[in-house]
């Protein structure tokens, strides 16, 4: 009887002991399990910024687009407006010769203007000139107008 109370002694001795394993993973298993759902937690909320950023820059990209949607169709219009007027703008080539006589009449011009200004020139040196004899002249008279003057005077 003693025997098999030891073997039912040991035997309740091994099944404490499995159970105190059975505990020991169990808490190790709960540790992990806690260890894995923060983890997961923490992955969702980083996928969740992720997501968020990626919303604001996919509103931005949107807006963006719009913008350069009205742009393009802004440029379409231009370049259809332009298209319709071709029609009536005047040659490059047109153009180019109309400068060429505009270059040709102004080279005439300046031409005149220092050939006008030359001869205004030489106008004024001899006006100078018959200036300087005039006021000889006026000198001179005025030298025997002081004579004549003076002989007045001794005859009275």
């Amino acid at each position: 009887s003693s025997g098999s109370t030891q073997s039912t002694g040991e035997q309740a001795h091994q099944v404490l002991q499995e159970n105190r394993t059975l505990i020991k993973e169990q808490q190790m298993n709960q540790a992990r399990w806690q260890e894995l759902i923060e983890e997961r937690n923490n992955e969702v909320l980083r996928i969740r910024a992720i997501c968020s950023n990626m919303e604001e820059q996919n509103t931005a990209l949107a807006k963006r687009c719009t913008k350069l949607e009205d742009k393009n169709e802004e440029l379409r219009e231009a370049y259809n407006s332009i298209a319709t007027q071709a029609d009536d703008f005047v040659p490059v080539a047109a153009h180019l010769s109309s400068i060429e006589g505009y270059k040709t009449a102004l080279e005439e011009l300046r031409k005149r203007y220092e050939d006008n200004l030359h001869d205004k020139k030489e106008e004024i040196e001899g006006l100078e000139g018959t200036m300087g004899q005039l006021s000889e002249r006026v000198e001179g008279l005025e030298e025997e107008n002081a004579l004549l003057h003076g002989r007045s005077k001794g005859l009275q």
